[in-house]
């Protein structure tokens, strides 16, 4: 599964820098049904829903929405799933 990552260095001289580190945004590129996706919009794997802190850009950690951002998208992952079941 593709990672995205970042350009540069992965982290910052200043530990607590108010910008957070690179690294808090690395993850997993998903479409609006949360399928991992390549870098062309291709979806990797149809079985799989990408959530919380494994997607691509949630920078965590500065924004203070880590269990709101895993809340949400485990909310719809359900939601996603229950669908295909009906």
């Amino acid at each position: 599964m593709p990672v995205d990552t970042c350009e540069g260095k992965w982290s910052t001289q200043e530990f607590l820098a108010m910008e957070g580190q690179p690294f808090n945004k690395f993850g997993i590129r998903v479409n609006d049904s949360l399928h991992p996706i390549d870098n062309q919009g291709q979806v990797l794997v149809e079985n799989l829903l990408v959530t919380g802190a494994n997607l691509s850009g949630s920078n965590f950690a500065i924004e203070k929405c880590g269990n709101g951002v895993a809340l949400a998208t485990g909310y719809k992952a359900g939601k996603l799933v229950g669908e295909v079941g009906q």
